[in-house]
């Protein structure tokens, strides 16, 4: 079978790494979030289990994969915290890869996280932006996986907004209301 990825953060980032583990074929995609409405939205993106903690992940990935752990991690909460690394790390395999998505805090400036394992593990941790897209290439292919429905974009859209509301769509978010929200100005 295919690959088991776990994505921290069922949000709009994390919905989008849900889809892509599911459009690349991964045979279990463990989603991780503490809003019981992401982890709810997750299944229907493509998440084949849930979990509300990564320690709570640890366990579940560990029966499904008897053991190895995660081909995957996926990280991309709100922001970025050295727990989120270390928990990330916990539940990648050896020889797996950690991507981390999101930000730190500006404060943030370093983490510490257990170097031997890491490197006795063979593991990989990487950042990225945009999921290091090549514009040239990947939005020709992801506007054609829109078009036959394999990309669910417009159902990651929760709610739609007039503009004099913004500030309650920003709210939304902050509160894990939603996975993502449109400024619509047709909206009345």
């Amino acid at each position: 079978g295919g690959d088991t990825v776990v994505v921290i953060g069922a949000g709009g980032i994390g919905t989008g790494a849900i889809q892509g583990a599911r459009i690349n074929g991964a045979a279990q995609i463990v989603a991780v979030d503490p809003v019981e409405f992401k982890q709810k939205s997750a299944l229907q993106f493509g998440a084949t289990h849930t979990a509300a903690t990564a320690a709570d992940a640890v366990d579940l990935v560990r029966d499904l994969t008897h053991g190895v752990m995660a081909d995957a991690v996926v990280v991309s909460p709100s922001l970025i915290s050295s727990d989120d690394v270390r928990d990330a790390l916990k539940l990648t395999r050896k020889g797996g890869t950690c991507v981390l998505t999101g930000m730190t805090s500006q404060t943030t400036r370093s983490i510490k996280f257990e170097l031997q394992d890491f490197v006795l593990m063979n593991k990989t941790l990487a950042g990225t932006v945009f999921g290091s897209c090549n514009p040239k290439a990947d939005v020709a292919r992801l506007a054609g996986l829109y078009k036959t429905g394999q990309l669910l974009l417009d159902e990651m859209i929760t709610k739609r907004y007039h503009l004099d509301d913004i500030n309650d769509a920003y709210t939304d978010l902050l509160n894990g209301e939603i996975i993502r929200g449109v400024i619509d100005f047709g909206v009345e």
